[in-house]
């Protein structure tokens, strides 16, 4: 494929790329990061129930009620107070995703 039909400009001297290792961590120019972590945004933000999850929650009490089904009136109940997402984050917490034992 010749290149002489193509444009000089979008070819460029080399076809590959230059590429540098820059230390961002001990760079003097960029301000000190002395949030790190400290935001309180991180993945157990929503530590509450959402508007979502109590209107879930009172849809599946009243299915219940109406249905007669006590096991679903106190899902529904666990959904919309938010015991629900504490009983999944205490499961997600005791077992280790990579398989080690706890200590």
């Amino acid at each position: 494929m010749s290149t002489d039909s193509v444009h000089p400009s979008s070819v460029g001297a080399n076809t590959k790329p230059e590429t540098k290792s820059v230390d961002y961590a001990n760079d003097p120019t960029l301000p000190p990061q002395r949030h790190a972590g400290a935001v309180g945004l991180g993945p157990n933000y929503p530590l509450g129930p959402g508007l979502g999850d109590k209107i879930e929650g009172i849809a599946e009490e009243i299915k219940g009620k109406i249905l007669g089904r006590p096991e679903l009136v106190e899902h529904g109940r666990e959904h919309r107070t938010g015991e629900l997402l504490r009983k999944e984050r205490e499961r997600d917490n005791a077992t280790d995703p990579f398989g080690h034992e706890k200590k």
